[in-house]
């Protein structure tokens, strides 16, 4: 879809969520009737052949499709009252949008000759209105009495209440797919499973992420016989299967696609297997069991003729790959990564189908030979973190004409060597070369391969030297990770093709000058890593397009100028800020307060003034804004997220001047850190402080006076704990505050009382610990 042919939809989304260039009146879409023969034409729109009655409205944000810019820009707002003037729609889409925890409206369930309505991963909240079927998330009970129903979805809806869920599914007697995806479904017991009409056609069954327990297999076996014509395809991830696979999965003589992922799934992977063999082994084409701790080596799958994705991604897997995985007729999809696999690979040139390969995080040794080239299909070649050896030439990926995807990272033995002149025959989305032994000079010499990667480049943790002036030729990526390196000079003001990056970590190199202006054109980029450089000068203004930024980190730089106030009036979205050892001046803006950062060090600075009492008011940092267990950035914001699963290690090491105290979310905790310390800060500490009760790390050494206030997390810590601050007064420091003196007795006993304790800091530093928060040092 292009650009030109979404502008009649924009016009009808503001007829539909109530805007009006002029104000308008409530009823929209009457020009829309008025004018039907022009709207009919419309991308979206369908209109019936002879009427001319609008009976399908398809306003779904299309993340998928291969446009420019409008996955950035959902729809917004309130759905107006209008819509019910469209009395023959049929079908309405509004998915994908974002309409602000709204809730859905009542008069949706008016629409009498609606068939079709999808509004997932629109953000709505509420409960379901009644007049979607006397509908709400206690029962299900209108359900069963939608006898024509085939197709049901009720993914990402809390029905923890609807205890009846499966006794109403059990009377749709037309239903083909089911998806419940993340419904929080209670349990059922066995005891409790309703009879069975045995004439359902139902063939898809999702009910991922539903953490069912002791009734797992039992439910499965209930909707295997509720299906008349067997069940084709079963989605169970993050669910709980401990005692195995059944053994009646293998005679499933429909079943094509069983995913059975993060199901603490335990045992020699040659006994799971065999709980397939039957009719099972001839019909699966998709078996994914990804993410439990199957043990074992890999038996011979060549029974399974019809295979054509295995995914054991993330198990315990030892031993080597036997030849018959790669003799399957079918098999396009093979990811065996992050298990303990080891050994030389076998011969590639059996696996002629293959597309896509992930061997990543094993030990695979031994060299890479001309056998890759021979698997012309090949679209994801994916290598990285093992024990390969010898050099990578043209030779070996020339046939590879399809590659999309490669991976050759963190393989220490493995050395890059190519021709200055070849042309690779392929076009690459996302090239990884993290922690290689490349040359000082690269990508200089293989600068037409690098930038024909139109979405992600990983060259961090080398040696490369020189300045990075070749981006300047490359367009439309969407991750840039060019850390840990050795360039230099200043960074080129061409990144306003780079509109669509999401990823862009430059930190702990050695450029120097101004931070570009035409990092403005940014707009969708969460993540920001510029650390540990020498960058100098002000912000630049244009930065404040950069709406969509969760995490920044400029720390350890020469940066000047006043902390700017349009980071707390546009970033609405900020998680983490770091600014420290910088020579920012000024005082910190009250306009930062009522953010959702999680994460803010200011450290190292020359900012004065007052810590403000809105501080407390640092919505993240409260009990109240933060579930027990979340991680500061959203997953999805990770590139390691956008092109393979995480690695945890290394994704901690992409933020390394956070150091270690930023980062303890590997113990499932929500840490908050706030540290002003070393500035030139004035003032008391804020009696607001004491409403920062959540779990986190408070450092405000070297820079305040006044008395402490009586504040019970303020008063749990000996003299040590304000070192650097020698204005400061009160308990539990032995000096008393002059409004104080007819106490000094009382401060000296609970001063004695509090040196005997041991204080657990090991440097200098204030580190206040708020509720089960954590001390560290810098």
């Amino acid at each position: 879809m292009k650009f030109f042919q979404l502008i009649p939809l924009l016009l009808m989304s503001l007829f539909l969520l109530g805007h009006s260039p002029k104000g308008g009146s409530a009823s929209k879409i009457r020009c829309l009737e008025k004018h039907k023969r022009d709207c009919c034409k419309w991308k979206g729109v369908q209109c019936h052949n002879r009427t001319n009655h609008v009976i399908l409205l398809d306003l779904h944000n299309p993340i998928d499709d291969d446009i420019d810019d409008i996955s950035y820009a959902p729809l917004k707002g309130m759905i107006s009252a209008s819509l019910l003037e469209l009395q023959h729609l049929k079908y309405l889409d509004l998915s994908y949008n974002d309409f602000g925890h709204a809730p859905i409206p009542d008069f949706i369930g008016s629409l009498s000759e609606l068939r079709y309505l999808n509004l997932a991963i629109a953000n709505f909240s509420g409960p379901i209105p009644d007049h979607l079927g006397n509908l709400s998330s206690k029962s299900l009970d209108w359900v069963s009495h939608l006898h024509s129903l085939e197709y049901l979805d009720f993914s990402f809806t809390n029905l923890s209440k609807a205890t009846n869920w499966l006794q109403a599914i059990s009377k749709l007697t037309s239903i083909k797919e089911l998806h419940m995806y993340v419904s929080a479904l209670p349990n059922i017991p066995p005891s409790s499973l309703p009879s069975i009409n045995a004439s359902v056609p139902l063939a898809t069954l999702d009910l991922r992420w539903n953490l069912f327990e002791v009734s797992t297999l039992a439910l499965i076996r209930w909707f295997s016989n509720f299906s008349s014509t067997g069940l084709t395809s079963i989605d169970l991830d993050y669910n709980s299967m401990p005692s195995g696979i059944p053994a009646y999965f293998g005679n499933m003589s429909s079943l094509t696609d069983l995913d059975l992922c993060w199901n603490n799934l335990t045992g020699e992977y040659f006994r799971l297997i065999r709980n397939l063999s039957g009719p099972t082994e001839k019909t699966l084409q998709f078996l994914t069991l990804c993410g439990n701790s199957i043990s074992g080596s890999m038996p011979n799958l060549s029974s399974f003729s019809s295979l054509e994705s295995l995914n054991l991604w993330a198990n315990q897997l030892n031993g080597s790959i036997q030849e018959g995985y790669l003799k399957l007729a079918h098999l396009i999809y093979l990811d065996l990564s992050s298990n303990n696999l080891r050994g030389p690979l076998p011969d590639l040139s059996f696996s002629l189908s293959l597309e896509e390969l992930f061997l990543q995080n094993n030990s695979f040794n031994g060299t890479l030979d001309d056998s890759i080239g021979c698997l012309h299909k090949r679209e994801t070649l994916w290598i990285g973190s093992n024990l390969f050896a010898g050099i990578i030439t043209e030779s070996i990926l020339s046939n590879l004409s399809r590659l999309q995807k490669l991976d050759f990272s963190l393989n220490p033995f493995l050395t890059l060597k190519f021709s200055p002149e070849w042309v690779p025959p392929f076009q690459l989305k996302y090239l990884s070369l993290r922690h290689w032994k490349l040359e000082p000079n690269f990508p200089f010499d293989f600068s037409p391969a690098v930038l024909r990667v139109p979405k992600g480049l990983d060259l961090s943790r080398n040696k490369i030297s020189g300045s990075i002036t070749f981006l300047c030729h490359a367009r439309h990526w969407e991750s840039l990770d060019l850390s840990n390196n050795v360039l230099s000079d200043q960074i080129p003001d061409c990144f306003t093709h780079f509109e669509r990056l999401k990823y862009l970590n430059l930190a702990n190199n050695n450029f120097f000058g101004k931070i570009p202006h035409s990092f403005g054109s940014l707009g969708a980029l969460p993540l920001l890593h510029l650390c540990n450089n020498s960058f100098s000068g002000e912000l630049p203004t244009s930065m404040r397009n950069c709406t969509n930024l969760k995490m920044i980190d400029l720390g350890e730089n020469r940066l000047t100028g006043y902390i700017p106030t349009w980071i707390g009036d546009k970033f609405s979205q900020l998680k983490v800020l770091v600014l420290r050892f910088n020579e920012f001046n000024g005082s910190i803006p009250p306009s930062w307060c009522g953010q959702n950062i999680q994460i803010l060090d200011l450290s190292c600075n020359k900012i004065s003034g007052v810590i403000p009492d809105c501080v407390h008011k640092y919505v993240a940092m409260i009990a109240a804004g933060v579930e027990n267990g979340s991680f500061i950035i959203d997953q999805d914001a990770s590139p390691y997220w956008v092109y393979d699963p995480i690695d945890q290690d290394a994704f901690q090491n992409q933020f390394k001047s956070l150091e270690n105290a930023y980062f303890m979310w590997k113990g499932n905790r929500s840490l908050n850190f706030l540290n002003f310390s070393r500035n030139h800060l004035s003032g008391s500490i804020p009696t607001s402080l004491g409403e920062l009760t959540y779990p986190g790390i408070l450092n405000l050494s070297y820079n305040l006076c006044g008395k402490i206030p009586t504040i019970t997390q303020l008063l749990t810590f000996n003299e040590s704990s304000y070192m650097g601050n020698p204005g400061l007064c009160g308990l539990p420091l032995n000096k008393s505050c002059p409004e104080d003196e007819s106490h000094q007795d009382l401060n000296n006993n609970a001063t004695s009382s509090e040196k005997n304790e041991d204080d657990g800091f090991i440097n200098e530093g204030f580190y206040i610990s708020l509720g089960l928060g954590f001390i560290v040092g810098f």
